[in-house]
């Protein structure tokens, strides 16, 4: 074939190519016309979350507070605060962070959007779990953390942990070292136990944080030392049962080494 015969060839595009270009773009138009429904579905869903009455806030719940005027104080405040605004323009974190600032004894507190129209705030307090004797006595709870506000002298029922010091002007929210960590996993323990209820725990010693001790009502001390709390337990269980222990005529019994240690009065 010549050059010239060549150049007049015509070469045509195969029919299932047209078929998939129509294809494709009826396809594309098809996509066009959804994006344009979407946006106008949001714009309408928008218009009608944030500007419709239904969402306008007209009641505050508040729990987990002190009693029941805390809490009735609390709604009224934001209800003063937030009262008739939309609902979704609360910031509701901003809010739960300053009430966490005025009630620093809170171990959180969470704001939440009670659809359509109330905020809802749940307080969670921290609550005391033990004492600490530092020139006075500091109540804390299961983290260590200093509860400030709570009255040491209606909660005479804790065990009081020795050894430990708070400075009076600790912040709020601090943790106080690991001598009071080891003695508050300790005491967990001995709870978890439950044994040592019929003989009385009154307190605990950790001043030396890798020889913790704990003292039963009778004056008996228990050396328990810094780690294995839970298998230390279960042998101190087993000593309490012998027959022949007398506890009025023991001093110490100590369960940090491999034989149990029984120390006379």
């Amino acid at each position: 074939m010549t050059k010239k015969g060549f150049k007049k060839m015509k070469f045509g595009v195969p029919p299932f190519v047209k078929g998939v270009r129509e294809f494709v773009s009826r396809q594309m138009g098809n996509l066009a016309v959804v994006a344009v429904f979407l946006f106008v579905v949001v714009l309408c869903a928008q218009a009608f979350f944030y500007k419709s009455d239904y969402f306008r806030v007209r009641s505050v719940q508040a729990r987990g507070f002190a009693d029941q005027a805390q809490s009735s104080s609390i709604a009224r405040e934001l209800l003063k605060a937030y009262g008739n605004k939309n609902i979704f323009q609360v910031n509701v974190e901003a809010v739960a962070a300053s009430l966490q600032k005025r009630y620093q004894d809170a171990r959180c507190i969470i704001v939440k959007r009670d659809l359509p129209d109330r905020l809802a705030v749940f307080a969670y307090f921290r609550r005391p779990f033990a004492l600490v004797n530092s020139s006075r006595l500091y109540p804390v709870d299961e983290d260590g953390i200093v509860i400030w506000k709570a009255d040491p002298a209606s909660l005479g029922g804790l065990t009081v942990i020795n050894g430990v010091e708070i400075g009076p002007r600790s912040a709020p929210g601090t943790r106080e070292g690991k001598g009071l960590k080891l003695a508050l996993d300790l005491l967990k323990e001995i709870n978890k136990a439950k044994f040592l209820a019929a003989y009385g725990l009154t307190s605990i010693s950790a001043g030396d944080a890798r020889n913790l001790s704990f003292y039963l009502k009778n004056g008996v001390e228990v050396r328990i030392g810094y780690e294995r709390f839970k298998d230390r337990l279960a042998l101190l269980k087993k000593v309490l049962k012998d027959p022949r222990l007398l506890l009025d005529k023991i001093k110490y019994i100590d369960l940090r080494f491999g034989d149990v240690a029984i120390g006379p009065r």
